[in-house]
């Protein structure tokens, strides 16, 4: 991708010898079994393409799973996300053993949710005594559209620094905007939030409907 050989053919589907170019000991059988699972696709021409065609969209609505412990999330956006996060943690000493316990034991048994708005507002270092719209599409809409809330903060205490209130004048609107950045919120990982019964609740486990 972004290679100056392939041309027009970026982004489109390639044909096997373009594929090949790139992993030397793929085969169509390979392919095959990929279309059988709806992740490739094959043109009249008989090139190959993704079914999915944006990363976002994700395979069957899932684009990425990330476990409880982890100690980072996607962006989160109004529109939401096909991202998830695994209502249990894996180990693993291979990478390949990792994978295989990941599928078996989290992508197969459907063992992941989304966030619910409580855990969302979190991420965006909302406290806790924040009141977030009841409905949820509109939650997620609330904190997606939101700048992190210490992001906001360091700004203010950034701009008091330069004195410009100072040079003003009135020493009074400084005092305040200094008292209003003393909230000592924080960004979350998902390791520091704690997964609610409640949570999984809202958000019942979704079952996947593609084999790996």
């Amino acid at each position: 991708r972004r290679k100056q050989k392939y041309g027009n053919r970026d982004g489109n589907p390639l044909s096997l010898a373009d594929l090949q170019n790139l992993i030397s000991d793929i085969k169509s059988d390979e392919l095959s079994n990929l279309i059988n699972k709806k992740i490739l696709r094959r043109t009249i021409e008989g090139k190959y393409g993704l079914v999915n065609t944006k990363n976002s969209s994700g395979i069957n609505g899932i684009y990425r799973v990330y476990l409880p412990n982890s100690n980072i999330f996607s962006t989160l956006t109004a529109t939401g996300t096909r991202d998830y996060i695994a209502t249990q943690t894996i180990t693993g000493t291979t990478p390949e053993e990792y994978r295989h316990n990941f599928i078996n034991d989290i992508y197969k048994k459907g063992n992941y949710r989304q966030l619910n708005p409580r855990e969302a507002g979190l991420l965006q270092g909302f406290p806790k005594s924040f009141k977030y719209h009841q409905k949820t599409t509109v939650a997620h809409k609330q904190f997606g559209n939101a700048v992190s809330v210490n992001v906001v903060q360091n700004l203010m205490k950034s701009i008091i620094k330069t004195g410009i209130f100072d040079k003003i004048g009135d020493n009074t609107n400084n005092d305040y905007l200094r008292n209003q950045t003393n909230y000592s919120g924080e960004t979350r990982s998902l390791g520091q939030i704690y997964l609610s019964q409640e949570s999984q609740i809202q958000y019942p486990k979704v079952r996947p409907t593609q084999n790996i």
